[in-house]
């Protein structure tokens, strides 16, 4: 266990990362420390430390965490900076598991952050000026670091309200989901999300969508947001695109959040032209569903199989209804392949130069601009070109120095590390 150092030095910024599993393969943490800037990473369970190790060279550990452990493994760089809270994770998903109820889900996740706040307003912040928390993850760890005066940077990965607009979709399509989920209110959504909105001093939006929903539903301040869109993983920029006209590429759990029922309907509307291809995992009730029948299937794809499929791609497809920011779109970008999506994906398109951005709930509108760039092999290509630089430009590097020139000005212009 870290040492209590709950003293907060000046110069130069630290930050302390709190983040649960290994979103973005813990880019984030890793961009902080190329900076100079890491001051630790609090998670959960990771193959390389604590219980996560243990369990990782054990028979059962193998047979039932495998997969999971196998993603939860911080590189090896900030291997000295992470400290895991594995046995909150256990302790949850036996809640979980054995809370025979419908909140049973909840009670797990209730379970695993209260061991896990606890612990590290144990541990301290670690010399850190800054925390830098995923979603509000941390929790009452927040509040205490808020009162031992370290600035709070939260991270809005997703608009709060998908929850509320996939409810209401659902509602309209019923067809389309196995249940309708719950309906919550804009007090729901603030009680869920507090630590997020009333403990941060600043929140990092990757898109102008996420801003959005925050300033307008949720009464945050504007200036108290920054937009930062997330990195392009560079394997996607090496990636040699080799299109196959009218193949149309979607990639993602095909869902209503993510606009497949509009999809199926474009896709019928494009028989004649393209292909609609479906890579993620997939319902019986969607893939059976009788306007599904113009989209093929793909199922879930391994990271060989999903580059493949990307290459071949004439054209990308995400009309989703709520996002933070659609990391595949970025990755279809990278790889030189024009995108089409809504403002509500999140997306780095600029509408008529790499891709085309269209309304929401709007399949003909979709099926339009999918055929524009399909018959236009020139406009194609040009916007594939301009894809792939647009991707260029943003890095994990670029990232970081953006968070830090907003909260500690000295450091982002004079980076000395």
């Amino acid at each position: 266990m870290p040492h209590n150092t709950d003293t907060m030095t000046i110069d130069p910024p630290r930050f302390l990362v709190v983040q649960y599993g290994a979103r973005h393969n813990y880019a984030i943490p890793e961009a902080f420390f190329n900076a100079g800037a890491l001051a630790g990473l609090y998670t959960d369970l990771t193959a390389t430390t604590g219980i996560g190790r243990q369990l990782s060279r054990t028979k059962i550990g193998r047979q039932y965490l495998s997969k999971q452990l196998a993603r939860r493994t911080p590189p090896n760089k900030i291997e000295d900076f992470v400290h895991s809270w594995g046995t909150a994770t256990i302790a949850g998903e036996l809640a979980r598991k054995f809370i025979a109820d419908a909140q049973s889900e909840h009670s797990g996740y209730f379970v695993r952050n209260a061991i896990a706040e606890s612990l590290m307003v144990q541990s301290g912040t670690l010399g850190a000026t800054h925390i830098y928390s995923m979603f509000g993850e941390g929790g009452r760890f927040l509040s205490h670091a808020k009162r031992a005066g370290l600035k709070i940077i939260g991270d809005v990965f997703i608009a709060p309200s998908a929850d509320l607009i996939v409810a209401k979709e659902a509602m309209n399509f019923p067809d389309w989901v196995d249940a309708t989920p719950k309906l919550l209110s804009r007090d729901d959504v603030l009680a869920r999300h507090s630590a997020l909105l009333t403990e941060a001093d600043l929140l990092v939006c990757p898109s102008k969508f996420v801003r959005d929903d925050i300033v307008k539903n949720y009464g945050v301040a504007a200036e108290k947001t920054i937009i930062c869109p997330y990195a392009v993983d560079q394997k996607w920029l090496g990636l040699e695109a080799q299109p196959e006209p009218g193949r149309v590429y979607f990639a993602g759990t095909a869902n209503l959040r993510k606009g497949i029922h509009y999809l199926a309907e474009a896709a019928t509307l494009l028989k004649d032209a393209c292909q609609v291809f479906v890579a993620g995992n997939v319902s019986a009730r969607v893939r059976n569903h009788p306007k599904a029948i113009d989209l093929n299937f793909l199922g879930h794809l391994g990271p060989s199989e999903m580059a493949n499929e990307m290459a071949r791609a004439d054209v990308f497809v995400l009309p989703s209804l709520a996002e933070g920011s659609a990391s595949v779109t970025a990755e279809a970008l990278g790889v030189g392949v024009p995108v089409v999506t809504t403002a509500a994906a999140g997306s780095i398109v600029r509408h008529g130069i790499d891709g085309l951005i269209v309304s929401e709930r709007a399949p003909k509108e979709l099926a339009e601009a999918i055929r524009s760039i399909v018959n236009n092999r020139k406009v194609r290509d040009k916007m594939g070109a301009a894809a792939r630089e647009r991707a260029k430009q943003f890095t994990w590097e670029r990232f970081a120095l953006q968070v830090i020139s907003s909260t500690c000005k000295p450091l982002a212009e004079a980076p000395k590390r």
